[in-house]
């Protein structure tokens, strides 16, 4: 035990105590759970004996306290009694004891040293992320392979990964995890105060589109989603101030189907965006409504009164024409310039079928003038 040169890898507290009257004067104390009196402890010792500590009992000088995974003092001279590294398994038990111990002795609420990390389920693409790993898992080492705070665990059968967390800290651990760059792309990192929540604070976090992303399938056309935002952004307007003004300035009747049209598509694509926190950039429903209230805005721009629809079925598309036919604009490129082509080549074909009987009819003129000069 003395061999070990380390602190525990651990949250809870640890401290050196000195017994002068021992070989070994230097012991290593994990305390688990805080009394209710300062300076009272139970702790464990590098045995796994669970106990009762009292560090006021020590002289000054006589108490060292220490840090995590970190360096032992100097004090060789004097020997030391430390931990072996500790399993997870042997510290829950000794922490069950400790509590144990506590309920006898009547604590109640104690311990800032009480509170232990679990280890949780780190993938966000898991469908067990967030969730604590079996114990079962903890204590196999064929099930585990652990390298200080994280971990790869077999979750049935599968390889995963995981991480330690303090209890207390599950929810910013979990916020992490969504608003870091390994979240799902379709969704917004999430908002810490969800009172204050508009669009145009919101508009900061959406992320630059990526110029090679593909159009969102199955709709047809670019994205129109990122022009729309960026509008919004130099203009300084969030989107209910956009319907707002709008509907002031367009010319559209207030009670008509279209302004009211138009405000639910707003309203649809606020709450995807606010509430539901999902990315524009990269989802269908956002770029539809959006879409929607480019197609009624352009619709009521050319007749405020009576809105003219010809030509915009198309934006709204899903792969299917006003006439029920499947669109398929890359097919049909294909084949308008195979068509071309062709075209091109029996146009050329044609010019020189013409070209070919004007000189035929020119050499023919030539001979008949010829013979008759002969004669």
């Amino acid at each position: 035990m003395a061999g070990r040169r380390r602190t525990l890898d651990t949250p809870l507290k640890q401290v050196l105590v000195k017994y002068e009257e021992e070989d070994l004067a230097w012991h290593h104390r994990l305390l688990l759970v805080q009394g209710p009196t300062p300076g009272l402890w139970i702790g464990a010792t590098p045995d796994e004996e669970v106990q009762s500590v009292d560090l006021t009992s020590f002289a000054a000088g006589k108490v060292k306290p220490l840090r995590r995974n970190a360096a032992f003092p100097d004090v060789e001279n004097d020997g030391l009694y430390c931990f072996d590294p500790v399993g997870e398994g042997a510290l829950a038990a000794m922490m069950d004891e400790a509590r144990a111990f506590a309920e006898l002795l009547g604590w109640r609420g104690g311990g800032a040293g009480a509170s232990l990390e679990v280890w949780l389920v780190a993938d966000v693409a898991h469908a067990r992320f967030g969730q604590e790993v079996p114990a079962e898992a903890t204590l196999d080492e064929d099930c585990m392979v652990v390298r200080e705070g994280r971990a790869l665990v077999r979750l049935e059968g599968v390889w995963t990964f995981a991480e330690k967390v303090m209890p207390d800290a599950v929810a910013t651990w979990k916020w992490s995890k969504w608003a870091g760059p390994g979240r799902d792309p379709r969704v917004l990192a999430p908002l810490r105060d969800r009172g204050r929540e508009t669009e145009f604070e919101l508009m900061p976090q959406w992320r630059p589109i990526v110029k090679d992303e593909a159009p969102p399938e199955p709709l047809l056309g670019p994205r129109l989603a990122p022009e729309l935002f960026a509008g919004l952004r130099v203009a300084g307007r969030t989107l209910v101030a956009q319907d707002a003004e709008w509907r002031a300035r367009s010319g559209v009747p207030h009670i008509g189907m279209a302004a009211r049209f138009h405000t639910a598509a707003i309203e649809i694509l606020r709450a995807l965006v606010t509430v539901d926190r999902v990315d524009p950039y990269s989802t269908i429903g956002p770029e539809l409504c959006c879409r929607y209230i480019y197609m009624v805005e352009q619709a009521c721009d050319r007749n405020p009164r009576q809105p003219d629809w010809e030509g915009l079925e198309p934006l709204v598309s899903l792969a299917m024409s006003t006439k029920g036919t499947i669109e398929t604009p890359e097919f049909w490129t294909w084949l308008a310039g195979v068509q071309a082509s062709r075209a091109q080549v029996l146009k050329q074909g044609r010019l020189l079928r013409e070209e070919r009987k004007s000189e035929a009819k020119k050499d023919g003129k030539g001979k008949g003038d010829g013979k008759g000069e002969g004669e």
